[in-house]
């Protein structure tokens, strides 16, 4: 698997830092969406999921949380901790955000696209019965307590 990293140019002065994310420039799709995640408990985890065709870029903007990923051959985790450094995922990638600073912002710039039904991963990589909810746009597969 080949971890993309991004850095983004920073523009700043006494006053400060900024940072210009844009589509189809610094971010390699047409930005459709773009949200974010924070107030994120200690040992709570994130993701669990694909996407079919879904592509993103993870910025933690503040603090530092781990990103694990998962192709189906390769398990590599990944450190954001820098507001500057992007982390790509392409499509049909699994992902688990965890290991959040108590001060973390995760932002995720997204193109639309939907998930995969990823019951046979999480089987595989939990050996565990696994649930899976879906609607318009998504499955999560969740897996019971051992």
């Amino acid at each position: 698997m080949k971890i993309i990293t991004f850095d983004f140019e920073e523009h700043g002065d006494e006053r400060g830092i900024l940072i210009s994310l844009e589509e189809n420039r610094n971010i390699p799709f047409d930005i459709k969406r773009c949200y974010y995640m924070y107030n994120t408990q200690p040992g709570v985890s994130r993701g669990h999921h694909a996407h079919k065709s879904l592509e993103q870029v993870l910025v933690c903007v503040r603090g530092e949380c781990k990103i694990l990923l998962d192709d189906g051959k390769t398990r590599e985790t990944v450190v954001l901790d820098q507001p500057n450094k992007g982390l790509y995922l392409s499509h049909l990638i699994w992902r688990e955000m965890f290991d959040f600073s108590e001060d973390a912002v995760l932002m995720n710039p997204t193109i639309s696209g939907r998930m995969m039904n990823s019951f046979n991963m999480s089987k595989r990589r939990t050996g565990r019965k696994t649930d899976c909810e879906s609607d318009e746009y998504s499955i999560f597969c969740f897996a019971e307590n051992a």
